[in-house]
């Protein structure tokens, strides 16, 4: 069973089973996910794609834009079956990503989060220049860097909204990512939003306090991935419930 992208965006858009999949990529970097992903129509946005942009194929379009400006001036009208989000490694940035994503969610559509199991308090900080400093020091021997993305996930897990969610991979190669999908058709950004309070918490919240003791949080609902498990998600989802 193929555990990294783009192999995992590619059975979970077989078993979604779409006529016609239209694909989303939020950061993509040199583009070898969003080339990869056998969809219809593929969009990607990055404000400083790695990439020739005069040379793109005729499926693939690419915004060079930050998400939030795609979202606020770009956005309008379009629809995707499945959004990917690879963005920026911060948890209020890819929180406002995924809110944003709901407004463009066809009925059925799947978002995936990238990068959502730290291994450490160092690949755990939102600034990258933490684990470089990390592995120089010697204190680790990776250079694996995630940012505090996981605080996203405790967001829409904790939500009173219900969301159907599931993880899959390790994080120590595997990229974990985070499967998610409204229960609700209708639900949007105006109707998933966070307090101020919440918004403090999570974000005095640090990896200690989270993962103590090593223990993985429940939380994440980690799931042995399966092309079968895939397609009860996408049945999951086009019902509108929880597996």
């Amino acid at each position: 069973m193929p555990t990294i992208r783009p192999a995992r965006l590619n059975i979970i858009l077989d078993r979604m089973n779409c006529q016609q999949p239209r694909y989303l990529e939020i950061g993509i970097a040199s583009g070898a996910t969003l080339f990869a992903v056998k969809a219809n129509e593929v969009l990607g946005v990055d404000p400083r794609p790695d990439l020739a942009m005069s040379a793109l194929p005729d499926h693939v379009r690419v915004i060079q834009s930050t998400s939030d400006e795609f979202f606020r001036d770009h956005a309008e009208g379009l629809k995707f079956d499945l959004i990917y989000l690879d963005g920026l490694h911060e948890w209020k940035q890819t929180l406002r990503d995924f809110q944003n994503s709901l407004e463009l969610l066809n009925p059925g559509g799947i978002i995936v989060i990238d990068d959502v199991r730290p291994t450490d308090r160092w690949s755990a900080d939102p600034n990258p220049e933490k684990i470089v400093e990390a592995r120089n020091a010697g204190l680790v021997e990776h250079g694996r860097w995630y940012g505090d993305v996981y605080k996203t996930v405790m967001a829409i897990a904790e939500s009173p909204l219900t969301f159907g969610l599931a993880t899959v991979g390790s994080g120590r190669g595997a990229h974990a990512q985070t499967i998610v999908w409204t229960t609700n058709h209708s639900l949007n950004e105006a109707t998933f939003s966070l307090s101020q309070a919440d918004i403090e918490r999570l974000d005095s919240m640090t990896y200690e306090e989270v993962f103590s003791y090593g223990r993985t949080p429940r939380f994440y609902n980690f799931k042995r991935e399966s092309r079968n498990l895939y397609a009860n998600i996408a049945r999951a989802a086009l019902d509108g419930r929880r597996l």
